[in-house]
């Protein structure tokens, strides 16, 4: 595997991500395992609680362009309170900056076939 080589489009995402963790120098206090921090997040489906392996691939592999900071201390990853907060509002951010496309509609086609099979609606209402 290894680092990303020199030049690459990698290594300006790698030397970013970087240069934006060691701008946000947490104090020692302020750290959380992903283990703590995952515990901090709402529950998802059935009550379980956030696994530390997410954030860790919110650190690792970003989301939709979005890393979550963190730090190695030891020999343990460690994330902040302040640190999931930015992750979520940067996270937030993009989502409403999203367009939804006009390529998502049905084809032509497709619509005729649900007319025909009555489960689509023709236009002004009738079948």
């Amino acid at each position: 595997m290894g680092f990303p080589t020199a030049g690459s489009g990698v290594t300006r995402a790698w030397n970013a991500k970087t240069a934006q963790m060691k701008a946000t120098q947490p104090k020692l206090s302020e750290f959380l395992t992903f283990a703590q921090a995952a515990r901090l997040l709402p529950r998802r489906r059935n009550g379980r609680p956030c696994s530390p392996s997410t954030l860790w691939r919110w650190h690792r592999n970003g989301l939709d362009g979005v890393f979550l900071a963190a730090w190695r201390v030891g020999a343990t990853w460690c994330t902040t309170e302040a640190a999931i907060q930015e992750f979520v509002v940067a996270r937030q951010d993009n989502l409403r900056t999203d367009e939804v496309s006009d390529d998502t509609a049905a084809p032509a086609g497709v619509e005729a076939a649900l007319r025909r099979a009555g489960i689509r609606e023709e236009k002004g209402g009738q079948l």
